[in-house]
């Protein structure tokens, strides 16, 4: 955590902040953690140098594989693959019934791919 790096905390104030971090709701910087690269070494892509970007919104409710082939297939057109998520909200009116997955839900199964 930085604030304890940056205090100079010693071990028990970064066990504290990283119990902290455990506990926190989901933020957008937690959500970026799980779309960093999965090699340390690779450099995450940026949507500023993109030449090309790819935009695909969806429910993405009980993700299946339809959906990753729809999202695998979308990001061959371009080098930066953009997903839009549908609000809760969004999915009821469309649907006439709320999503089974809540908006975080469906966005950290997304990231997981």
């Amino acid at each position: 955590h930085a604030s304890a790096a940056a205090s100079g905390g010693g071990r028990g104030s970064q066990a504290a902040a990283a119990a902290a971090l455990e506990s926190a709701p989901a933020t957008t910087q937690r959500l970026g953690q799980f779309a960093a690269p999965a090699d340390p070494r690779a450099s995450a892509r940026s949507l500023s140098n993109a030449k090309r970007v790819v935009y695909v919104s969806g429910d993405f409710d009980l993700l299946h594989a339809g959906h990753v082939e729809m999202l695998n297939r979308a990001a061959k057109h371009g080098d930066f693959l953009l997903v839009g998520v549908c609000s809760d909200e969004t999915v009821c009116q469309r649907t006439g019934s709320p999503p089974v997955l809540t908006l975080l839900e469906r966005a950290m199964a997304l990231l997981s791919l």
